[in-house]
């Protein structure tokens, strides 16, 4: 399916009825990643998975993709659909639109299920730090260079390597490799890049305390090589978090890798939050 918002096509699935959960998947993806997601949710809530402009078969605009930019597409989205009130499931860059949108919306969205939430160019120079030296990007011609290397196919299963804990997962490993084919897929990286500042506040002093959010859960892959699980222990306490999770044998698509503990503890979160029940802790699983 597929609506518009700022003039920009965007697609997404839905499936079920009831309460509605928005999924947003994270830079170099799209909604595949929630699959499993779609599927179980079904059968007690509206399943809604999203592909962010710039990604799956939504429009590529030419444009720095930024933080404020993403949260407006989704507010424009969850009006389309009429939306008053959500749930909000968030990998990497779907973390950080979902905690921007509920900061500047807390009545919008009844509770929030976070994972590897992305602190832009100072976490991705924790990784990679010849391609973001001293937190700071490179020339834009760089990064083009590299890029074209991506037309070979041992690169592309590398860089989709890095996805991945350690297992890789089929099939999504194998679409995402095809993914990397898109004509437009190299433009989609820069414009990522050239907004990627703008997600470094997660990396920084903020606090959004529970005045600022709904009630909120976090997850992070234990061998997560795109941001380190050592950052969960960072970003938590400036979230007021009710409960963190450090996936063992995850990366960086967690709820793909391990979809029955995700799907399961999210489902927990969310009836607990129904009858007020949510508690503090940290757990190593």
């Amino acid at each position: 399916m597929y609506l518009s918002v700022l003039n920009i096509k965007l697609h997404y699935d839905v499936k079920g009825e009831g309460f509605p959960i928005v999924c947003l998947h994270n830079a170099g993806a799209d909604s595949t990643i929630w699959q499993y997601q779609l599927e179980y949710f079904k059968s007690n809530y509206k399943t809604i998975v999203l592909d962010l402009p710039g990604y799956g078969s939504s429009d590529r605009p030419m444009m720095p993709y930024t933080l404020e930019f993403y949260t407006e597409i989704l507010d424009g989205f969850l009006n389309a659909l009429q939306i008053t009130k959500c749930y909000l499931l968030g990998n990497c860059i779907g973390a950080s639109i979902a905690l921007n949108y509920s900061k500047h919306n807390p009545l919008r969205i009844k509770a929030l299920a976070l994972s590897n939430i992305c602190g832009g160019v100072q976490m991705m120079q924790l990784k990679s730090p010849m391609l973001f030296f001293k937190n700071r990007l490179l020339p834009m011609p760089v990064y083009s260079f590299f890029f074209q290397f991506n037309r070979l196919q041992w690169i592309r299963k590398k860089v989709i390597n890095r996805l991945f804990g350690l297992q890789i997962k089929q099939p999504l490993f194998d679409y995402l490799v095809h993914l990397q084919n898109h004509q437009q897929h190299n433009q989609s990286r820069k414009c990522m890049l050239k907004g990627l500042n703008s997600f470094d506040t997660f990396s920084t002093d903020f606090e959004y305390r529970a005045s600022h959010l709904p009630p909120a859960i976090l997850f992070w892959g234990q061998h997560n090589k795109v941001f380190s699980s050592e950052w969960a222990a960072f970003i938590k306490p400036r979230i007021d978090i009710k409960a963190t999770y450090i996936v063992e044998n995850a990366g960086h698509l967690l709820m793909y890798e391990t979809p029955q503990f995700y799907n399961l503890k999210v489902q927990q979160f969310f009836e607990a939050n129904n009858n007020d029940k949510t508690t503090q802790q940290f757990t190593v699983i």
